[in-house]
């Protein structure tokens, strides 16, 4: 691990090898509120920033390394919000949890939803989100992908996301940030993201 510093503005920039990386939870953690640091990796000679088909077997801590170096807030939250949302999406495409046929899921045809058609995207005591249409929803948000219903739960056995769980975030979040990305259902990602940074301070 080497740590350069550029130019009369202080820029440093910390270079992980190979053997940094098991403790490169750590590192991330220690320094995400660091402005003035930027993360590159290190292997053969080559410096990189950013995930490489080259470096397959590096590439997650690559990804975190691309965001922690993204240094403005709005920016940083909404690449992490884009990157849950296609994250669940191929989850869920890859497994088929909610065996969708024709616009109903599982829990809608064996009768265990509120309602009898599109999944579980409705809000008690106020009907269908206003963001799901006769295609899909039109308004990706990853707290309400990472919920699952009760019939996923406790008939299939298949447990709510936990950002805990995926590496990216489990490098970038606090507790707070991990309790806020469970809890803003059926909200634009403007709105999202603005709630973020009035309830989340550096």
């Amino acid at each position: 691990m080497l740590l350069f510093i550029w130019g009369s503005n202080m820029i440093r920039e910390l270079v992980l090898e190979e053997k940094d990386l098991k403790c490169f939870k750590r590192i991330i953690r220690k320094n995400k509120k660091n402005n003035d640091l930027r993360i590159l990796f290190k292997y053969n000679g080559k410096l990189y920033d950013k995930p490489d088909r080259k470096l397959e077997e590096y590439n997650k801590y690559l990804e975190v390394i691309e965001v922690f170096n993204i240094k403005d807030r709005r920016e940083r939250i909404s690449y992490i919000y884009d990157y849950l949302c296609n994250y669940f999406d191929e989850d869920m495409r890859k497994n088929n949890y909610c065996e969708f046929e024709n616009g109903t899921c599982i829990a809608n045809r064996l009768g265990y939803s509120v309602h009898d058609k599109n999944g579980c995207c409705y809000i008690i005591k106020k009907g269908l989100c206003k963001y799901l249409t006769d295609k899909g929803c039109s308004n990706p948000n990853p707290s309400c992908k990472i919920y699952m219903c009760a019939y996923l739960n406790n008939v299939k056995k298949v447990p709510n996301y936990d950002t805990k769980k995926i590496f990216l975030t489990s490098c970038l979040f606090s507790f707070r940030e991990h309790e806020f990305f469970k809890r803003h259902y059926f909200i634009t990602k403007r709105e999202y993201i603005d709630k973020y940074l009035e309830k989340i301070k550096v």
